[in-house]
């Protein structure tokens, strides 16, 4: 008999949708740890982080989540096949960083990992987070918005010291 454990819990806070007409939408894959830091730029010219959200599903066993999927009936997209997704109405023009996060795992040892990407949501867009590599390559995290003409809007600059 082989009893395996592998649940995991995310405590942080899920993100709350925005209510505003001008509203863009992201989607994430469930399964896939993924937050979204934001940030104000200060004075001083660096950016001070103001929030942290989680965007995937806050329980798993065995790596797949047990929650279900939350829909806000964003566009279809071919990105993610049948997997589960969290879709959320955040508001444009803001200073975002999505990350995702994953554990390098090796016979002795094992450690975090990121891959990030900055963007600002732009009014009424729609953006999916896709996580993309292999057993033997590093994950990489890209933010496609849905309307092909458009162009994803990043930001620059030094995050403030604590």
């Amino acid at each position: 008999m082989v009893f395996l454990s592998g649940c995991s819990v995310q405590l942080k806070p899920m993100l709350e949708d925005y209510n505003g007409s001008d509203a863009a939408h992201i989607r994430v894959a469930t399964g896939d740890s993924i937050y979204a830091y934001f940030y104000e730029k200060q004075s001083s010219g660096c950016y001070k982080q103001v929030m942290e959200r989680r965007l995937s599903s806050g329980f798993s066993v065995m790596g797949f989540p047990v929650t279900g999927s939350k829909k806000m009936g964003m566009p279809s997209s071919k990105n993610y096949g049948y997997q589960p997704t969290n879709e959320f109405s955040i508001k444009p023009n803001q200073l975002v960083n999505i990350v995702h996060y994953w554990v390098d795992a090796h016979v002795n040892y094992s450690f975090q990992e990121s891959s990030s990407e900055r963007f600002i949501p732009q009014k009424n867009h729609n953006y999916d987070v896709i996580v993309k590599g292999t057993d033997y390559s590093v994950d990489h995290i890209f933010i496609t918005d849905l309307d092909p003409q458009a162009k994803i809007v990043g930001w620059e600059g030094d995050i403030c010291k604590k």
